[in-house]
C-alpha cells in the first residue's frame, strides 16, 4: 500500500516494513553502500553480499534506533537489522545527503516493525523487496 504521509510517500509492505521519502527518479544513482554515521552507535559489516547491521541505541526495551550516512543496496544484496526478540520498532535514518537506491532485500528478525527515513529521496529497484 502506498500513501501520501507528512513528508512525502510512506510505502508499507505486509505490515512489516515502512519506508518514508521522497521518491526520487532519474539523477545519478547511488553507490550501493550501507555507512552507519557515529550518533547511535550502529555498526555494520559486510559479509559477501549481506550488510549486517547491529548495535544502534534501544530507548524503552521495544524501540531500536539506527542511523546512516548512506544506506544503498546493490541488486542481489541484502541490509540485515539483527535485533533482539522483544524489539518491536526499528527505526532507521539517513543523515547524509544521498537518496538511498534499494535494489536488493532489507530484513529484519522476528516481528519487528522497520521504518527507513531519508528526506532525500528513496528509490526502490524492481527487486527490491
Amino acid at each position: 500500500m502506498i500513501q501520501r504521509s507528512w513528508c512525502g510517500w510512506q510505502l508499507k509492505l505486509a505490515g512489516w516494513v515502512t519506508f518514508v521519502g521522497v521518491v526520487a527518479g532519474g539523477g545519478d544513482r547511488t553507490l550501493a553502500q550501507v555507512t552507519a554515521d557515529p550518533s547511535l552507535g550502529t555498526t555494520v559489516t559486510l559479509n559477501g553480499d549481506t550488510f549486517e547491521i547491529t548495535n544502534g541505541t534501544t530507548i524503552g526495551d521495544k524501540n531500536l534506533f539506527h542511523s546512516f550516512s548512506n544506506f544503498s543496496i546493490p541488486n542481489g544484496g541484502t541490509a540485515h537489522f539483527v535485533n533482539a526478540p522483544a524489539i518491536a520498532n526499528i527505526l532507521a535514518r539517513v543523515t547524509g545527503s544521498n537518496s538511498s537506491d534499494i535494489q536488493g532485500l532489507i530484513r529484519a528478525q522476528g516481528n519487528a516493525n522497520l521504518f527507513l527515513m531519508n528526506p532525500n529521496g528513496i528509490l526502490f529497484g524492481p527487486n527490491a523487496s
